[in-house]
């Protein structure tokens, strides 16, 4: 019985962890390419841009990547960098810009920054794109994190800047969800 549980438990957390692909197995349109990036901030952390989700579902991304990449290399992180083809057609992209350290146990004695928000655009067919942006900390009064979306082929930012200034770090109880 306790074996049933165990396994129960398993593939209702793996569920939770389920991405959907960038592209859907029903669209045979026209696709860009939209890559993530990160800057490493030393060996253990690094902050990390990167597309969330498209029309509101969870894609891979470079974050997670990296901490499967780190996974039982103590606190060395191996940074990864995903890009994925996505429909050239109008879609809500939601970004987002966040500090993450290679081992889980430092996301708890680090502060960890996070800014995020949805852009709406088109993406031409056969452009790339990278999800780019800078998180400063230069004292709570003197913080300043941007997140944006740029055209590889033209330099042009393609949202709009998601910019906050002053403090913007999670608390206890976000790390644990996010």
């Amino acid at each position: 019985m306790q074996r049933i549980g165990f396994i129960l438990l398993a593939v209702l957390g793996l569920y939770g962890c389920a991405h959907k692909a960038a592209v859907p197995d029903d669209y045979w349109g026209p696709q860009a390419k939209v890559s993530d990036s990160y800057t490493m901030q030393g060996k253990t952390h690094a902050d990390f841009f990167y597309l969330d989700s498209i029309n509101g579902q969870k894609i891979e991304d470079s974050r997670e990547a990296s901490r499967s990449a780190s996974h039982g290399r103590g606190s060395l992180l191996i940074g990864r960098t995903v890009e994925r083809a996505v429909p050239a057609r109008k879609a809500t992209f939601r970004v987002v810009g966040r500090t993450q350290y290679a081992a889980p146990i430092d996301q708890f004695f680090h502060t960890i920054y996070e800014i995020s928000g949805d852009v709406e655009f088109a993406p031409k067919p056969n452009h790339s794109y990278t999800v780019t942006g800078h998180i400063f900390d230069n004292g709570d009064d003197d913080s300043y994190m941007a997140l944006w979306i740029v055209d590889d082929q033209t330099g042009e930012l393609v949202s709009p800047k998601i910019e906050l200034e002053g403090a913007s770090s999670l608390n206890f109880f976000d790390k644990l969800i996010r």
